[in-house]
This record gives C-alpha cells, sequence and structure tokens, in this order.
C-alpha cells in the first residue's frame, strides 16, 4: 500500500493541532500500511523512532514540523529529526508561520 502525499500532509495538519514537534511516518511489514506517530513535546525523536521500530515496523521518513512542509513533502524521503526552536510556536500560527493555508469547511 502506498501512502500519498495527501495522506501525509493531513497527517502533519494533525500534528501541528495537536502541538507535535515531529511526525514519524512508520510502515507495518505485516499488514503492508503506513501509519503516522507523533513526538510531543518533551519526548525525543530517536526515543518515538525507537518504539515505533521493531521486527514488523520500519521508520520510513520523519517531519519536522518547525521545518517548512511543502519543502519536506517534495523530498523523496524527508528525515528531519532536528530539535524544534526553544519556543516554537504549535497550532494554527505555526501553519499560518509556513504558509499553509488550512482549508475551512463550509457550513
Amino acid at each position: 500500500m502506498t501512502t500519498t502525499r495527501e495522506t501525509i500532509r493531513a497527517w502533519l495538519r494533525e500534528g501541528v493541532e495537536m502541538g507535535a514537534t515531529h511526525v514519524i511516518v512508520a510502515h507495518d511489514s505485516f499488514d503492508g500500511s503506513d501509519h503516522p506517530a507523533f513526538v510531543m513535546l518533551g519526548e525525543t525523536v530517536y526515543g518515538e523512532m525507537s518504539k515505533c521500530a521493531d521486527a514488523y515496523c520500519r521508520i520510513m521518513e520523519v517531519y519536522a514540523l518547525h521545518v517548512d512542509i511543502e519543502e519536506q513533502l517534495r523530498e523523496v524521503r524527508a528525515y528531519h529529526p532536528e530539535a524544534p526552536p526553544k519556543v516554537p510556536p504549535f497550532g494554527r500560527n505555526l501553519l499560518a508561520l509556513l504558509g499553509y493555508q488550512l482549508e475551512r469547511e463550509s457550513t
């Protein structure tokens, strides 16, 4: 199963809204699916990566939510475990900072 860039983009938006610093994309070789793992403030990327990686799961990509998201999505395999700034902006403020336009739900 191939995960699309749109699916990853949605996971990144979810991570930003949750206040995560990074999103790890892991592949489950048992069922062939990809899934996100969110790294929250106070957690380390490498600590979360070690939780994800086992005999049936491997790390495919690591996205840093304080780095330009579109630039990372253009990479063949994004790998950005670098730490965020000391006081990272979160939520919609971060999306605005990165030039992200949230789709507004029509009511």
